[in-house]
């Protein structure tokens, strides 16, 4: 169903109004008391607001295919969130210490819930 409305602008405290052409309206702002200034009609689809007010709003984080995803990492022991990257600084300082030995060499992150490192 379409529905023409006026849209009318408060210069006062710059907030939007929408009223239905058929239905009776005043031009005063209902928050400040001032005369509204008009803007323009508009012909409002209610049945597609209503269905986009209702369905799910998209997350471009949530989809590996956006440019904006953010994997979640998670601990493959314990699957926790909790885990932190090993810095340059830290893998360099343990491999100093301990040489080849090092449970740092070849790992990335560590989980700050377990202590297992990959």
């Amino acid at each position: 169903m379409v529905v023409r409305k006026h849209y009318y602008k408060c210069d006062v405290c710059r907030r939007p109004f929408f009223f239905e052409v058929d239905k009776p309206f005043s031009t005063k702002c209902p928050v400040c008391n001032v005369e509204m200034r008009f803007v323009d009609t508009y012909d409002c689809d209610t049945e597609r607001a209503e269905r986009a007010k209702n369905s799910t709003p998209y997350d471009p984080t949530k989809d590996p295919k956006s440019p904006y995803y953010i994997p979640v990492i998670k601990c493959p022991c314990c699957e926790s969130r909790n885990v932190s990257k090993i810095g340059v600084l830290g893998r360099a300082i343990s491999f100093s210490l301990v040489g080849l030995a090092s449970n740092k060499i070849g790992k990335t992150y560590k989980c700050n819930s377990c202590g297992t490192t990959w």
